[in-house]
């Protein structure tokens, strides 16, 4: 079960995401076909730790606040491990796109456990995120949020292998 780095990045979309370098995930091809939806590898992976909505309601103003997190973020367990089961999920944007992405599932224990710690810190309630990494999206090259179970219970599709995707076996990040 391979290390990541301890390091958390902010994106545009106000996510708090762990990066994956791509060197963990070799042998993904550019593209993947599937039932006539062509898909397209992502150019970078993460786990998303926050989405940007529980990040304002966290750290709005709470500067000490992410500093001390940041702090024992990088105290917690840096292993995450590829589960061998894949989700093709779906989400209409609008009325006449619509975006599909296709992720692992992991385990990774420092992502519940950063939640929980914020929870208990401000008696904000976080829903459990399932971690994952997208690997291939089609209509939006930023993929799909999955902040809890419900949206992933509404947009997951399919689920599948590494094997009945056509990729490789299963491996650690």
């Amino acid at each position: 079960m391979p290390i990541l780095e301890m390091r958390l990045e902010a994106t545009t979309r106000g996510n708090v995401v762990w990066p994956v370098p791509p060197a963990l995930l070799p042998g993904l091809p550019e593209t993947l076909d599937r039932g006539g939806l062509r898909l397209e590898r992502k150019s970078e992976f993460h786990l998303t730790v926050l989405g940007s909505d529980d990040a304002r309601r966290l750290f709005a103003g709470e500067a000490a606040r992410f500093a001390r997190w940041l702090e024992a973020w990088r105290r917690l367990d840096p292993h995450v491990e590829l589960r061998d089961e894949l989700w093709l999920l779906r989400l209409p944007i609008g009325r006449e796109r619509i975006a599909h992405s296709l992720a692992v599932a992991c385990d990774a224990p420092a992502l519940a456990a950063a939640r929980h710690l914020l929870s208990a810190w401000t008696d904000i309630e976080l829903a459990a995120a399932p971690a994952h990494i997208t690997l291939f999206t089609a209509g939006d090259p930023r993929g799909i949020a999955v902040p809890d179970e419900a949206a992933l219970r509404e947009r997951r599709v399919e689920t599948g292998t590494w094997h009945s995707f056509g990729l490789f076996a299963s491996r650690s990040a």
